[in-house]
């Protein structure tokens, strides 16, 4: 039975959130194959060419120049420059209404800095953004746009078939390959989502999952 480490990032550095401390990570667990939230489409710009970077291609291209690992883009196949796109406009527009969302972002971005990673794999980053969202939901209710009200229902339809191909395709790999040691890269804002997935729709499915945990270590 394989073994598989999930850990949550952001796609950009930020304080404690560092190329230092993921490459550290990587080395820790030592993996077989490093799954991504990435489209395969995708694989030849963050690794070929190299015309875009993020966090976590960044660190996986210092580590494979020294470890023969296997990393498979797991994402949904379609367009994320348009679905980000709108996202982003739907986004600005809550932050311009909402001073609790502000005041949720600031507070993220702020735990991400001085606590990284040990933040980002905890509930309380879980417990942020579940507030985040409950801001947006408020913010909508209140400025009453049908256009805004489609943009989120499309954002939330799109991340659970995101996160359902992604499971699905590392399953999928699970069966065709056989391998020791696997880990997941995935951004935090889906972390309470994918491990409850995984709990729910693929509990009795033979890998053995591990979900970094720092709610203990912050709440010391």
């Amino acid at each position: 039975m394989p073994s598989i480490t999930l850990i949550c990032t952001k796609h950009a550095e930020n304080g404690a959130c560092n190329f230092n401390q993921l490459y550290k990570k990587i080395e820790a667990i030592q993996p077989n194959v490093i799954f991504e939230e990435l489209p395969p489409s995708m694989l030849k710009d963050y690794y070929i060419n190299k015309t875009r970077t993020n966090l976590e291609t960044k660190t996986i291209i210092a580590y494979l120049e020294e470890h023969r690992t296997k990393h498979i883009p797991v994402d949904l196949e379609m367009d994320l420059s348009v679905f980000f796109e709108k996202n982003n406009k739907l986004h600005e527009r809550v932050e311009r209404n909402s001073y609790e969302y502000q005041y949720l972002v600031d507070l993220n971005s702020k735990y991400t800095f001085f606590y990284g990673f040990k933040y980002l794999n905890s509930d309380y980053c879980d417990n942020n953004y579940s507030a985040l969202y409950e801001a947006i939901e408020k913010t909508l209710m209140k400025l009453r746009k049908d256009d805004l009200f489609e943009i989120y229902k499309n954002w939330t339809e799109v991340i659970e078939k995101r996160e359902l191909e992604m499971i699905q395709n590392i399953y999928q790999y699970c069966q065709d390959f056989d391998f020791e040691k696997g880990l997941f890269f995935i951004g935090a804002a889906h972390r309470k989502s994918i491990m409850e997935k995984i709990k729910v729709r693929f509990c009795c499915s033979k890998i053995d999952w591990h979900f970094e945990d720092y709610t203990d270590y912050l709440r010391n």
